[in-house]
């Protein structure tokens, strides 16, 4: 059962920024007719639509998902606590990075012994 709700607000966001539907799919990567086929209530939006909308279009995913909140992220202290999660995350990837390496160091010793 497809959540009209849910695909309302995806509408109205692109009506909200002004997007055609040709658009919105060239700023999300997917086919206009599928922005077309949401627009109509025929599908929702993928889990992958979602994020991407909310990320590239600064969109209150709580907003858009429920209709609860405000529909854009519009604090400055939301973007320095995604910036800071982004940083933090680089980080945490970078030290597995090394992690992985060394670990692979030490099998490649094992082996050769």
């Amino acid at each position: 059962m497809i959540d009209k709700n849910l695909c309302g607000r995806f509408r109205k966001v692109r009506s909200k920024k002004g997007l055609t539907q040709a658009k919105l799919a060239e700023v999300l990567d997917v086919s206009r007719s599928l922005i077309a086929q949401i627009d109509k209530y025929h599908a929702e939006p993928s889990k992958e639509i979602i994020i991407k909308i909310v990320m590239k279009l600064n969109i209150n995913a709580n907003w858009l998902l429920t209709g609860d909140g405000d529909m854009f992220l519009n604090n400055s202290n939301d973007s320095e606590y995604y910036k800071e999660k982004i940083r933090y995350l680089k980080e945490k990837l970078a030290l597995l990075s090394v992690k992985i390496i060394e670990d692979a160091n030490e099998i490649n010793e094992i082996v050769r012994e």
